[in-house]
């Protein structure tokens, strides 16, 4: 038994993806996970890839994928003028489902704090806590807008749930393809344009790979396109947004 991050994972796997069902399951899971997190009134600030983890019997990781028939003791033919025995076809066992995934679980709360104005929490740019060497991974699940400083007094601009919700969507993008965010990012030749294509194109490849629905919650959160009641209350009503539009739409999808 191994603590594995999500990434390892897709990575260890990445020929072979989880039953799409499985992946829905994972992704209603997380967002449910982020919308309870919300309604207590903290912050996570730290939604990676890498930040969620599972236990994982490494011995089983490999069972039962496609590929790994043992054919030995089966009737063969050989080819003619090919001394090459090929199973018969009738007698190839039937390939058995993948092992299930296990249960994956949100940590990474070193920068978390209730979102309230009274409330401080370090900067995501702090070179502490071991984050020098994860700064590029961090700048890739944060949104843009976490980054610049205010010209006017120096400072950042004040961490909300918008921000979460756009790295919860980029969690849900590397379910739904089943590929690491990484692997993206190497394939673009600017964070811009890595930004620009992560909304949009590799967004658009879940429509085909999990579904309208999924894609669409998708596309709210990594676009921060939600259909807001007007309340009032802004971070009341992004709450109802993300509750209705992503994590019930999310429950409903199912293979």
């Amino acid at each position: 038994m191994a603590i594995q991050s999500l990434q390892a994972v897709i990575n260890s796997t990445v020929q072979v993806a989880p039953p799409v069902g499985e992946r829905f399951a994972m992704a209603s899971g997380l967002v449910l996970a982020i919308h309870n997190l919300h309604a207590a009134r903290w912050l996570h600030k730290g939604i990676r890839s890498d930040n969620i983890l599972c236990f994982r019997d490494t011995k089983d990781e490999n069972a039962n994928l496609p590929g790994k028939e043992n054919t030995d003791g089966l009737p063969k033919k050989t080819e003619s003028g090919d001394n090459i025995a090929i199973p018969l076809a009738d007698n190839l066992p039937l390939s058995k489902p993948p092992n299930p995934l296990p249960p994956f679980h949100l940590l990474g709360w070193d920068l978390s704090r209730p979102d309230h104005p009274s409330e401080l929490s370090e900067s995501i740019s702090i070179s502490t806590l071991g984050f020098q060497t994860k700064r590029e991974m961090i700048r890739m699940y944060t949104h843009p807008d976490v980054f610049p400083i205010n010209r006017q007094n120096g400072k950042r601009s004040r961490y909300h749930a918008r921000w979460d919700i756009y790295s919860i969507g980029l969690i849900l993008l590397e379910i739904g393809l089943w590929r690491t965010l990484e692997s993206i990012r190497y394939s673009c030749k600017s964070e811009d344009e890595f930004r620009l294509r992560v909304r949009t194109e590799y967004c658009d490849r879940l429509q085909a790979k999990m579904g309208l629905v999924y894609w669409r919650a998708v596309q709210r959160c990594l676009n921060d396109d939600f259909d807001l009641a007007d309340s009032g209350k802004e971070d009341y009503s992004l709450q109802v947004g993300f509750e209705k539009q992503v994590v019930f739409e999310l429950e409903k999808c199912f293979a």
